[in-house]
């Protein structure tokens, strides 16, 4: 399989372009967005090669403070329904009830292709923007998230984000365990007055 589309994030995005631009004679378009990020032209259209992208490791989670290097590969022939099942299953933790399983499962894969691949290109695309987002918001935020490794409350503390830890439950916490999500949220709600006029740091 052959990558269509590479994505860079440096830790100096205008060192890292003037290198590349001198070394490479790559050409850098900037997207229009609250955040840094390029459009990479590695070549001319319809030459040989793909192009990327580039933004700094400030503006995207998925680095954790690193360098990162991704890069995109379309997959073909791919059994739509099959590989949505499949990604479905791995959200949830092991003790979760099959049944809720499948109909979570059965409900996503019935998504138009088109719909789905548009929304999550769009998530990844625009997750970058979420630290800086969060930096201009000044309202008390509450997460509710599972306590499982594949969260990373501390880095929401560092945005000022109030962590709530859900046990025992995966990405649908409000499915899998409503009454405690429920009575969470209820608690988060209540405490909002406590909290109204409070200014977070940036």
């Amino acid at each position: 399989m052959k990558p269509t589309y590479f994505d860079l994030t440096v830790t100096n995005v205008a060192q890292a372009k003037a290198f590349f631009e001198s070394t490479l004679g790559w050409r850098f378009v900037r997207f229009d967005l609250r955040y840094e990020y390029y459009r990479i032209e590695a070549g001319p259209d319809g030459g040989a090669g793909i192009d990327g992208g580039i933004g700094g490791v400030a503006d995207a989670p998925l680095s954790e403070g690193r360098p990162l290097t991704l890069a995109t590969i379309t997959v073909p022939n791919l059994d739509f329904e099959q590989a949505t099942r499949g990604l479905v299953r791995t959200l949830f933790g092991p003790a979760a009830d099959p049944s809720i399983v499948e109909r979570i499962a059965r409900d996503m894969s019935a998504v138009p292709p088109d719909v789905a691949l548009s929304a999550m290109e769009a998530a990844w695309t625009f997750g970058a923007a979420v630290p800086a987002l969060l930096g201009e918001l000044r309202l008390p935020v509450v997460a509710m998230i599972p306590d499982n490794p594949s969260t990373d409350p501390e880095s929401l503390g560092r945005f000022g984000i109030e962590v709530v830890l859900l046990p025992g439950v995966g990405h649908f916490p409000m499915i899998e365990d409503p009454q405690t999500f429920n009575d969470q949220l209820l608690k988060a709600v209540k405490a909002l007055p406590q909290r109204e006029g409070t200014r977070r740091d940036a």
